[in-house]
């Protein structure tokens, strides 16, 4: 699948620079059983794996996606997320410095720039 050959490249180019969290979604339909083929799939590959959450699209939005997704909650952006994908780039000071949409590809310029650069320092 696409999204884990993005996630093997990218983790492999940038091993030690960035924590990669996946968050899982009930709104996007996924279960407990799917939760355990995802921790067997991405697990293995580094990849921090979220308790299931609320992401809005039902009107409920869980604390860690409120601060995401409300410019009044992080201070800089404030938008609906757009569904699996959803890429959050946050600090190692706990700022929000990027988002970008699920069709942002993992191997884009702008993403090798945020990581290497100061932003997320």
């Amino acid at each position: 699948d696409s999204i884990a050959i993005q996630l093997d490249q990218f983790l492999t180019k940038h091993t030690g620079q960035i924590e990669v969290i996946g968050i899982i979604s009930w709104d996007n339909g996924y279960t407990d059983a799917e939760k355990l083929l995802m921790i067997k799939k991405y697990g293995k590959k580094g990849i921090v794996l979220t308790e299931p959450m609320h992401t809005g699209n039902n009107g409920k939005k869980d604390a860690l996606i409120q601060w995401l997704t409300e410019k009044e909650k992080n201070g800089k952006f404030g938008f609906q997320s757009r569904g699996a994908g959803q890429k959050y780039f946050v600090s190692a000071s706990g700022k929000l410095v990027a988002v970008l949409p699920p069709q942002a590809e993992l191997s884009l310029p702008m993403i090798d720039r945020l990581i290497t650069g100061k932003s997320l320092q």
